[in-house]
């Protein structure tokens, strides 16, 4: 058995800093890089993309509302058509400085309310979806466990992995449930939670994308 593990990075803005990204860096196996719109700024998203490439590791798009002031955790009654085009901004900001340090976009993972929002709103859901699809189909949309949203995209063509949430202890018993029902592909981990790849390779699963 072989499980992904993903983890959000490159969240830090200016003199501001986000997480714990050298911890997080050296645990993942799919680096979600934050891509400046909830969070993030150009020079965090290199410094990502250049240790997630040096450490082999998949980088993904952390897409998000535009909302630095509200961490991309408040919801936004955007346009869909308007949203279509700031998920393609985001996607080739992320994927053109992943390619200067010799590295690509390999999949999607979407922010905050935003993540949210596409298991309750369908013209947003759908605007993201047509937005993957536009950019490049080849791209992995990370989608949550049992929701709406991982039912539209599975029936859009888009490659999908499916989550658990193991960002906090309480919620690690749950996914590695799932993960030994063979139910998820991936766990998405937090800063308290990044001690569970050793678990895992102790209970005989396979870390890797």
């Amino acid at each position: 058995m072989r499980i992904d593990l993903n983890g959000n990075v490159g969240e830090s803005f200016g003199s501001w800093t986000a997480g714990e990204d050298g911890s997080m860096l050296r645990v993942v196996t799919t680096a979600n890089v934050a891509c400046g719109f909830h969070a993030g700024d150009p020079t965090a998203m290199h410094g990502a993309c250049l240790v997630a490439v040096q450490r082999r590791l998949r980088i993904g798009a952390l897409v998000g509302y535009r909302d630095l002031h509200g961490f991309g955790e408040r919801y936004l009654a955007i346009d869909p058509e308007d949203l279509l085009n700031e998920v393609i901004y985001q996607l080739g900001a992320l994927d053109g400085i992943a390619l200067s340090v010799g590295g690509k976009l390999a999949c999607v993972r979407l922010a905050g309310a935003l993540g949210e929002a596409v298991s309750q709103n369908p013209e947003q859901a759908n605007a993201v979806i047509d937005a993957i699809k536009a950019y490049d189909d080849s791209l992995t949309l990370i989608v949550k466990q049992g929701s709406w949203f991982a039912h539209l995209a599975d029936t859009s063509a888009l490659e999908t992995v499916v989550e658990a949430d193991a960002t906090t202890p309480q919620l690690v018993e749950e996914a590695l449930v799932a993960v030994r029902s063979g139910a998820v592909g991936s766990l998405h981990l937090g800063p308290e939670t990044m001690e569970v790849r050793q678990y895992l390779n102790e209970i005989g699963v396979t870390v890797g994308s």
